[in-house]
C-alpha cells in the first residue's frame, strides 16, 4: 500500500517509526503506511539485541522477550492521539487471543519438543496443527 502521504499521515509514521526503532525493532523489514489515522504495519518483525552482551540463554527467553516487546510496541502506537486504527500483519508472528505467537516452530525447538503439539508456555494454550517443515 504505497500512497502519497500527507503531513499529519507522515508525521505520525514518523511516530510509529521512532517507538519501532525505540524498542530495537528492526523497520527495515518493515512497511509502515499510515491512511488518515489508520496504521498499517506488515512484513517480517525482527528485533536486534538491546545491548551487545546481552545473549539469551534459550530459546523461550529470546521468543518471551520478543513477544512483550511486541505487545509494548502494539500499546504504545495504540496510545498515540492520532491512531484510530492499527492493523499488524506479520510474516513470523500472530495474533492468537491477547498473545502473539511465533508463526513457525523449529523443529528442535526446547519450547515445543513435539513438533505435532505446540504448546504455549505463556498462554496455556495448544496449537494441535503440525509444525510445516514437519508435515
Amino acid at each position: 500500500m504505497e500512497a502519497i502521504m500527507n503531513g499529519s499521515e507522515w508525521h505520525l509514521a514518523r511516530q510509529v517509526q521512532a517507538i519501532l526503532v525505540r524498542h530495537y525493532v528492526d523497520t527495515q523489514r518493515l512497511d509502515i503506511d499510515v491512511l488518515n489515522s489508520s496504521v498499517y504495519i506488515q512484513g517480517e518483525l525482527r528485533v536486534f539485541e538491546s545491548h551487545p552482551s546481552r545473549k539469551y540463554s534459550d530459546r523461550l527467553e529470546q521468543t518471551n522477550s520478543i513477544r512483550q516487546t511486541l505487545a509494548q510496541v502494539e500499546r504504545e502506537i495504540r496510545r498515540l492521539s492520532d491512531v484510530s486504527w492499527l492493523d499488524i500483519k506479520l510474516s513470523n508472528w500472530a495474533r492468537q487471543g491477547l498473545n502473539w505467537l511465533p508463526k513457525q516452530w523449529a523443529p528442535n525447538d526446547p519450547i515445543h519438543p513435539m513438533p505435532w503439539r505446540a504448546a504455549s508456555a505463556w498462554a496455556g494454550t495448544v496449537i494441535s496443527e503440525p509444525c510445516p517443515a514437519m508435515a
